[in-house]
């Protein structure tokens, strides 16, 4: 278990801070799965309608590294 401990600050200095790109806000260039969709207004992306998958569908990455913000409204949501 200790090691597994170990594995996100490992990972973590896998990226360099200043290589990070911003990706648009563009609803054009992501792409939705399922019955759910995304709001976007001043500049957060809301989930509504239920279940789905959203992605950035313009450009393909490899060897990626995301940094990404995420609030639960309520402390019984819970994303997976």
């Amino acid at each position: 278990m200790k090691r597994l401990a170990l594995l996100p600050f490992l990972l973590s200095s896998l990226c360099a801070k200043e290589a990070y790109n911003v990706l648009p806000e563009a609803t054009s260039d992501w792409k939705m799965a399922g019955p759910g969709s995304f709001e976007q207004k001043n500049g957060v992306s809301t989930a509504t309608g239920g279940m789905g998958l959203w992605w950035y569908g313009k450009k393909e990455f490899t060897n990626a590294c995301f940094t990404v913000e995420f609030l639960a409204p309520e402390d019984s949501d819970n994303s997976g």
